[in-house]
């Protein structure tokens, strides 16, 4: 699958954690991000339960579109510059990426390693870390509870009762991410292609900012609510 290093967003100083903990403290200080720091969740009744990352649009919905081009891109790539060509040009429509290259490229985020021979099993390894920039962008992340203390909530769905949140307490959120992601949640169980490509693309487009302010890893209070578990409060 593709982008499961979930530490790759530690390289951002932003993003990590200076001492007290802030809004964004993610990951221990360090030369390289260490471990994700999780933090109790406010909620009733105790015990205390601990969050983790919370994908709001699930890795198998992106997948969708990440899957086959991190495949595609392993296959016809073999240096840093033949990504930057394979972004860039049609038929791929990827030129999104281009803000994700860039995002790496400024804080020295180990993206590739085409010293690996070119061969399926090994896609993940010689270009996975770059894709990760793209599904674990803080942007589309939460501190939430497990699925396990959410009724199994959301699964590989969209996390609807984040987005609810979201939009009725859009201070701070980017606009235009959340408008995409209204989008995607209409679309329901069956999105298009189109649709995920255009998700990625809005998401993608605030990592540039977020060189300088962190945005995402949405942080509120949790409470019990009956059947569904664990709700933002």
């Amino acid at each position: 699958m593709a982008g499961n290093n979930n530490r790759v967003h530690g390289y951002n100083p932003l993003y990590q954690n200076p001492g007290p903990i802030p809004n964004f403290a993610s990951f221990d200080m360090g030369a390289n991000p260490g471990p994700f720091i999780n933090r109790p969740v406010a909620q009733v009744p105790a015990p205390t339960v601990f969050d983790h990352q919370g994908h709001i649009v699930s890795q198998q919905t992106m997948n969708l579109v990440l899957n086959d081009m991190m495949i595609e891109m392993s296959d016809v790539c073999d240096s840093a510059a033949d990504v930057n060509v394979y972004i860039a040009h049609p038929p791929h429509n990827a030129g999104w990426m281009a803000d994700a290259v860039n995002y790496g490229n400024a804080f020295n985020i180990p993206m590739f390693d085409f010293t690996l021979p070119n061969t399926l099993a090994n896609a993940e390894d010689r270009v996975g870390n770059l894709f990760s920039i793209v599904t674990w962008n803080p942007v589309n992340i939460c501190r939430a509870p497990s699925d396990d203390y959410r009724n199994g909530v959301p699964g590989n769905d969209l996390d609807a009762l984040v987005l609810a949140w979201l939009n009725a307490n859009p201070g701070g959120v980017d606009a235009a991410w959340l408008a995409a992601l209204n989008v995607l949640n209409a679309a329901g169980a069956a999105p298009t292609i189109p649709q995920v490509r255009a998700y990625l693309a809005a998401s993608t487009a605030t990592l540039p900012g977020q060189q300088l302010a962190a945005t995402g890893y949405y942080s509120f209070l949790w409470q019990a609510n009956g059947i569904q578990g664990l709700v933002p409060a």
